[in-house]
């Protein structure tokens, strides 16, 4: 399978080589879509029962194992099956009728295998792209099945392999065409920022993956009694002591405040004076994190099944790791031992014990914390080996009212984190704002960020990526708010390779995730990417002129300045959702200013209505549908004909 093995080398052979499976997203839409075209290319090949087979017995497995027996909802399952890059697999790529063996009921014993090794190395080897790989596999017995079981071979008719190769070169010249080139940016410096107390219930974690090691460090937003306190966290592993930490809170802020989104500014020249030099300056926004579990009393009365694996005091925290055969057990435990965990937490629970998963259960010790002297509590770090690459925020929905916002500040040596079971999108960047926008940025970035949420409402959100070694002299921000982590903050964060001097790249990804139960059925999963490419959030403010502009460059510069103004404008719509009604007068500011008719004419223009906000998260759901019913109705029509045909003749 050409496309197939092309891949599979490239990520094996190159560094710089990735499949994204979550990029596509998960929507019923694209089931309909991308299923639908992918029975009439399979009609006419002669190969649907392929994609089926395949997809079935895979359903299948995956069903027996997360639903079965360990319990996950079903729309945890309704998750993967409606990606787009599996659906597209299945339809496409696993279909390719000359490397497929020719023999049917062969072939249907082949998909079958595909779908058990893709279960395998997903379910057991933590591998994401596993289906890629099984299939590269079995791609490789396709002539020996095809000696047992013998068949007439598949070939295309030239005009239709004419028409594949024309639509293959021009998907070749699309691919080209979008792939990502390195971004032009332009320097500035620093003016305000959003940072993550814009946002009520939150929390923040700082993420480093080096191999199959993994850091973690949980701040949490906690605010009630220290007494109430309690923190119930799924673990793969039993936690040795040397590996649980207390850390110090204003990593936090150096991170959030280092990496979050921010505003630039810039003042234009008088282009009737050419000697005036140009000012620049910047202003920063951190951004949001999400609330960890607090809790709540249950009282249930069943035999426990529960083992202490390990008992730790670290700093002012008692520190249990338990296992657990059953999840009713596991409750009604903690509830008896004092801990305060949320009603009915044992549904959820139940999975993670299924999954050979080990629970680090946490509590204020309130005579260590009091020798403190500190109000709030420090965050936690747990080190852990294992190849599982996620971060498990079923628990904290437990309890949850209403949506709950995580920042992740992420550490690699590769490049880029991202997700992999749901989509990374970057936050809308580099766009020109009103200069009141300086006022009240954080209100400006709040908005910004809720509407880019309802407009994808189950995507992970990318703030900031930028090589952060500490040895690197290249520029780290565009602006920067100041001097980047220093190699005693990464080491703090478990960057462990900071300071070790023998030159590796420290990549810092940050993530903004809003979640709730509907859209985020799954924990978050990760991957290490070789992705470098630079990207923060930022906002541009441009200061007009000052000065005498009555020369002819002037009148220009004043005609530019009215539409730059108007298109500020409709960024800010465009970005928030705002209204535009109250800007008619900043947009209009310079106008009495041009005494030149033609650029009047040529530059002055009304200010559109906007504000309303059609980006939510069913806006283009009609759209969708409506091309999924056409499309349906497309096929339904061809397959009529084909066989109107077929009778004919």
């Amino acid at each position: 399978n050409p496309a197939n093995a092309g891949i599979v080398l490239s990520m094996l052979l190159l560094n710089q080589t990735w499949v994204s499976p979550g990029q596509w997203g998960s929507a019923w839409f694209l089931l309909a879509i991308i299923g639908s075209a992918g029975i009439m290319v399979l009609l006419k090949a002669g190969r649907i029962e392929t994609g089926f087979v395949f997809l079935l017995s895979l359903f299948a497995l995956d069903a027996l194992r997360m639903v079965a027996y360990q319990g996950w909802e079903w729309d945890v399952l309704a998750l993967k099956y409606t990606n787009g890059s599996l659906l597209l697999f299945s339809f496409f790529m696993i279909t390719d009728p000359v490397s497929t063996p020719n023999h049917r009921g062969a072939r249907m014993l082949w998909a079958m295998g595909v779908a058990g090794l893709s279960f395998w190395l997903q379910s057991f080897m933590q591998v994401h792209t596993a289906p890629i790989f099984a299939l590269f596999a079995f791609s490789m017995i396709t002539p020996l099945v095809d000696l047992v079981a013998k068949s007439a071979r598949f070939s295309w008719h030239k005009p239709l392999f004419l028409k594949t190769a024309k639509i293959g070169m021009a998907a070749l010249l699309g691919a080209a065409i979008l792939i990502p080139q390195p971004a032009q940016a332009f320097c500035g410096f620093y003016v305000a920022k959003a940072d993550a107390k814009l946002f009520n219930t939150k929390s923040q974690v700082i993420l480093v993956r080096d191999g199959n090691r993994s850091v973690i460090t949980m701040n949490s937003d906690y605010d009630g009694p220290m007494r109430d306190f309690a923190m119930v966290i799924p673990v793969p592993v039993v936690l040795q002591r040397n590996q649980i930490r207390v850390a110090n809170a204003s990593l936090f802020r150096t991170l959030d405040e280092y990496s979050g989104p921010r505003l630039v500014e810039y003042y234009d020249e008088n282009p009737c004076y050419r000697n005036q030099y140009l000012y620049e300056s910047v202003t920063a926004m951190p951004s949001s994190a999400l609330r960890m579990a607090d809790v709540a009393e249950n009282t249930s009365m069943k035999k426990t099944g529960v083992r202490i694996e390990a008992q730790y005091a670290v700093g002012e925290y008692d520190i249990l790791i338990l296992s657990a055969k059953e999840s009713n057990g596991l409750e009604y435990w903690l509830t008896q031992n004092g801990y305060k965990i949320p009603a009915g937490a044992a549904d959820v629970l139940e999975p993670y014990i299924k999954g050979n998963m080990k629970f680090f259960v946490v509590k204020v010790n309130l005579e260590a914390q009091a020798k403190t002297g500190l109000n709030t509590l420090r965050p936690i770090q747990i080190e852990f080996d294992s190849p599982k690459f996620m971060l498990p925020i079923r628990l904290g929905m437990a309890n949850a009212k209403g949506d709950q916002d995580m920042i992740i500040y992420a550490f690699s040596k590769q490049g880029r984190i991202e997700c992999t079971n749901y989509r990374t999108v970057k936050i809308p960047t580099d766009r020109d704002v009103p200069l009141n926008v300086e006022e009240k940025f954080g209100k400006f970035y709040k908005a910004v960020f809720d509407k880019a949420w309802k407009r994808s409402p189950d995507a992970v959100f990318l703030e900031y990526a930028w090589n952060v070694t500490p040895s690197f002299r290249g520029m780290k921000c565009d602006p920067c708010v100041g001097p980047p982590p220093l190699t005693a903050d990464l080491s703090e964060a478990g960057v462990n390779w900071a300071n070790a001097g023998g030159g590796e790249q420290v990549y810092f990804t940050r993530l903004h995730v809003r979640y709730n139960r509907t859209n985020f059925p799954q924990d978050l999963v990760f991957q290490e990417t070789p992705n470098k490419e630079s990207f923060q959030g930022r906002y541009v403010l441009h200061h007009p002129a000052t000065g005498d502009l009555s020369c002819g460059e002037g009148q220009e510069y004043l005609g530019k300045l009215t539409r730059r103004r108007h298109n500020e404008v409709q960024n800010l719509a465009a970005l928030t959702g705002w209204s535009t009604a109250p800007y008619q007068q900043y947009i209009r500011e310079y106008t009495g200013f041009i005494y030149d008719k033609r650029i009047r004419e040529e530059h002055l223009q009304p200010v559109l209505p906007g504000g309303s906000d059609h980006g939510g998260p069913n806006g283009g759901n009609a759209i969708k549908w409506i091309f999924s019913l056409g499309l349906f109705l497309l096929i339904a029509t061809a397959i009529r004909l084909r066989r109107k045909s077929a009778l004919q003749q």
